[in-house]
Parts: C-alpha cells; structure tokens; sequence
C-alpha cells in the first residue's frame, strides 16, 4: 500500500489556530506522518483574499515551523492564477508517483465540492478527509456525493464513501474550534486583540505588516 502524502489547502488569510488544531487531530486520527500545508494563489471560489500570497505563505511558515508533522508547499503560488484543486492533484501526482493523495479540507468546503472545477475529477485522484467546522450542517456524506457528484459511490465505514476505484471519503470528528479568518480580519479592523485565535508569530506578522487594517 502506498503510504500517503496529505494535502492541506486553502486560504489562509490568515492561517489560524483552528486550521492548525484540526490538521493535527487528522493527522493523528488517520496515523499521517506529515500534512503539506498549501495556501492557494487565487481561489476560484472564494472572495478575494486581502494578504498577498507570499505573505500568506509567510504566516502559515510561521504558524507550522515548530511542528515536524507539518510542512508547507507553494506548488499553487509558483503555478499562480486561479487555484483548480484538480490541477494541483494532477501536478502533485506527478511529483509523487509514489504516494496516495490524500486531500484535506473543511465540512463547510467539501460541501461544495460540486461546484468546483472538474469535480468528478477529484475523486479519482485523491482520498478525501472531512473534517468537522463550526456551524456547518452535517449532511450525510454518500447521500450528498451519490446526489451531487456521482451515483456510483457506496458506503465506507460509518459515515464515509467510497468509489469502485476505492478512492475514499472519510468524515472526521475534530475539536470544533469557532474561529474563522474572517473573524480575526474584522477584530483587527477594529483594533481588538487576536491573542489565542492565531499563533503569537502570526500575531506579530499581522501588526508588522498591518495587514486587515
């Protein structure tokens, strides 16, 4: 079996104790011997970020350098434009022929996964981990997947799905810590602290380059 190569994406503006707190809860759950954090370039789906990507790419060095599970990967910065999931597994299977892909994001992401470009696609290129997020429905996994991506998928463990190529989607239960990048950009707008929402090195990152002002 091919061990697997995690995948962490997203935003990251900015990167926060709630990110850090479930990649390390995942990791643990699914026994991983590193998460690659991956900020993107542009997210097609999201509102434009306020931090540039090199500094965000900043932050999230900050946020996991002194975790030797966790490490960064600027594969969607350097590649720039508008950041396709399916085009990063695409690249990175090449990179790591040698590694089953596994990609982890949010309930309140994966749910709208059918949305995303070539969303078919994904599935067979990676394993999924969903994990838990603050004010998300919980929706069951293959009835979402079978209605919205493919009817092909079938039941894996309890609350997870599966493809015939086993190709996999797992959900996991993480600590749900109600912190949201949207919340820290708005207190710092307001000259409030972000003391224990992000790591004290994002913090100072944050008021050095003021940034969300």
């Amino acid at each position: 079996m091919k061990p697997f190569l995690a995948i962490f994406g997203g935003t990251f503006d900015p990167i926060h104790l709630g990110h850090l707190r479930a990649a390390q809860e995942a990791a643990e759950l699914l026994r991983l011997s590193k998460v690659l954090f991956m900020p993107s370039s542009q997210p097609p789906h999201s509102k434009a970020v306020e931090a540039s990507a090199g500094q965000r790419l900043d932050m999230v060095r900050l946020a996991t350098e002194d975790n030797p599970l966790f490490d960064i990967s600027d594969i969607e910065i350097k590649r720039a434009g508008s950041s396709y999931a399916v085009e990063t597994l695409r690249q990175m299977k090449k990179l790591f022929p040698g590694h089953q892909l596994l990609f982890m994001l949010g309930a309140d992401a994966f749910f709208l996964i059918h949305t995303w470009y070539h969303a078919q696609d994904l599935f067979e290129l990676a394993d999924f981990a969903v994990m838990d997020r603050p004010g998300t429905p919980r929706y069951n996994i293959l009835t979402y997947l079978q209605d919205h991506v493919s009817s092909c998928f079938t039941a894996y463990g309890e609350r997870g799905a599966q493809l015939p190529n086993y190709s996999r989607v797992s959900y996991l239960t993480t600590t749900l810590l109600d912190i949201s990048s949207s919340e820290i950009k708005r207190k710092t707008r307001l000259n409030n602290s972000i003391h224990y929402l992000v790591p004290p090195a994002v913090m100072e990152y944050i008021e050095k380059h003021h940034l969300y002002k």
